[in-house]
């Protein structure tokens, strides 16, 4: 029986419904698949349900509120950020292809 089919035990942890911890995992699944490392050994390859273990293990930090706004939109804004280098340096390679 794989990790995703057992009963979800929440326990102690900050995740009070399933929603939030589909939440939370997504976000951390993104943070995963764009190259960060995990917090934990796990047996499992695919980075959502590596972050659903990481979620429910209690190792991701979960923010609420204001501040939980403030780091979507200082992520976005670093997102933002790296799309618009790889369009300049694209851009570049275009127009000088010794680059």
């Amino acid at each position: 029986m794989n990790f995703l089919s057992l009963p979800i035990e929440m326990g102690d942890s900050r995740i009070d419904s399933r929603y939030r911890l589909v939440i939370a995992a997504g976000q951390r699944a993104r943070q995963l698949m764009e190259g960060n490392r995990p917090y934990i050994e796990s047996r499992y390859v695919k980075e959502t349900t590596r972050a659903i273990e990481e979620v429910l293990s209690g190792k991701a930090d979960i923010i609420f509120g204001q501040e939980a706004l403030k780091a979507i939109l200082e992520e976005r804004r670093q997102r933002d950020v790296m799309r618009n280098r790889t369009r300049a340096l694209s851009w570049e390679s275009l127009v000088d292809p010794d680059r």
